[in-house]
């Protein structure tokens, strides 16, 4: 999958697998995926993050991102 980031905000939907989801949707993947690995290798589930966004996000590009960011896993 590529540039999922410049579509943030959109409901334009991509495959993954089998699955057709949004770009928040790909997006809340890829966090809970980090967060996997953050578990794995230090043993402990992170609490907190910072995530950024480029400086040219729209504020709906900025609101899915932070939407997904902070549902729960």
């Amino acid at each position: 999958m590529r540039s999922i980031k410049r579509r943030m905000g959109s409901q334009e939907t991509v495959l993954l697998g089998a699955r057709s989801l949004t770009p928040p949707e790909v997006s809340a993947v890829i966090l809970r995926e980090l967060v996997e690995w953050t578990r794995l290798s230090l043993g402990v589930r992170p609490e907190k993050a910072v995530i950024t966004v480029p400086a040219y996000f729209s504020d709906a590009q900025r609101a899915a991102t932070r939407e997904r960011a902070c549902s729960p896993p």
